[in-house]
């Protein structure tokens, strides 16, 4: 859903950017918050996760210390993406001057080259945590949520090597892939809980 609202952006010139960036400045916080607090509600899923896999597993601990570093870098990203650009492009057009502008430049330049890092950066650490998490969900016989994460949590670490041309697409669909897991992790809880075989 907060994909579905996520700003198309626009602009070729630094100044159509920085207008784009100011005008969208409220609806940009409301989904990169968003991210944000989805993130850190799914740190505590996961510590709680963990307790039902046992900790002392090696593969749950690894788990659960990647989807931290992954969850963490992007927050970082949707921070600096929805929070940090729209905040310097609304202030830049409020000073109005050639200073401010060439200041916004530079500091979007350094944004933009930060979150390029940041995001791939925490999708591979999640789907680290989910490769590690699947195994040890295997190991508990959830084998049909545990091998699809096994083969995702693959195709996400080896896809941007494969296919290093896709960008953008390849972050979109490791966004995806994460989401139907939790989707299929849920449904796995919830059949425990009900007492079905996973």
């Amino acid at each position: 859903m907060l994909l579905a609202f996520h700003p198309g952006g626009g602009g070729r010139t630094i100044t159509e950017v920085i207008q784009a960036e100011a005008r969208d400045q409220v609806k940009d916080g409301v989904v990169h918050g968003g991210f944000i607090f989805i993130s850190a509600a799914l740190i505590a899923c996961f510590a709680g996760l963990s307790r039902i896999l046992h900790p002392a597993r090696v593969a749950v601990t690894a788990g659960f210390v990647t989807f931290c570093v992954g969850a963490g870098a992007l927050m970082m990203s949707m921070g600096l993406d929805g929070l940090v650009v729209p905040a310097i492009a609304a202030r830049c057009l409020r000073e109005g001057t050639a200073q401010s502008l060439a200041s916004a430049q530079t500091l979007l330049l350094f944004c933009g080259a930060c979150i390029k890092i940041l995001m791939p950066t925490g999708l591979l650490f999640e789907g680290g945590a989910m490769l590690s998490y699947s195994v040890a969900m295997i190991a508990r016989r959830w084998f049909w949520v545990g091998g699809l994460g096994v083969a995702a949590g693959i195709a996400m670490l080896i896809g941007p090597l494969l296919l290093p041309g896709l960008g953008a697409h390849a972050l979109i669909a490791g966004i995806v892939i994460l989401c139907m897991w939790y989707l299929g992790l849920a449904m796995a809880l919830g059949l425990e809980k009900s007492g079905a075989v996973t």
